[in-house]
């Protein structure tokens, strides 16, 4: 099974991202691809471009489960054909601590790049 990862940082990562999601949900195909885990990373929890990405992402996620979880379409043909997973549902050896999301979680952190090192 074939994944592709992508890591997309900050607002203008989010953009790109938004704008494959449009191309996967008018039926573009990724070849040799079964899965895509979007990754975004953004300590700017506030980020609007980052929110408007999620949402879309969610629901992108929402009507390809409704068409293909059943059967009744073909895999891999026509609108949100692609599947798109997050790393929690990748998990499969029990850690605990990954957020079922798009967005990677940096716990908490909340402190400037500097601060965080102790630069002076």
């Amino acid at each position: 099974m074939a994944r592709l990862f992508i890591f997309a940082v900050g607002g203008t990562g989010a953009r790109v991202l938004r704008s494959l999601t449009m191309l996967l949900a008018a039926g573009m195909q990724l070849p040799n691809c079964d899965q895509v885990i979007p990754v975004l990373v953004d300590p700017d929890t506030q980020n609007g471009d980052v929110t408007r990405t999620v949402d879309l992402l969610k629901r992108y996620k929402r009507i390809h489960d409704a068409l293909y979880q059943d059967g009744q379409h073909p895999k891999n043909e026509g609108f949100f054909s692609q599947d798109l997973t997050t790393l929690a549902q990748l998990n499969t050896s029990g850690v605990e601590g990954l957020r079922d999301s798009f967005v990677y979680d940096f716990g908490g952190i909340n402190q400037s790049f500097k601060d965080f090192l102790h630069y002076n």
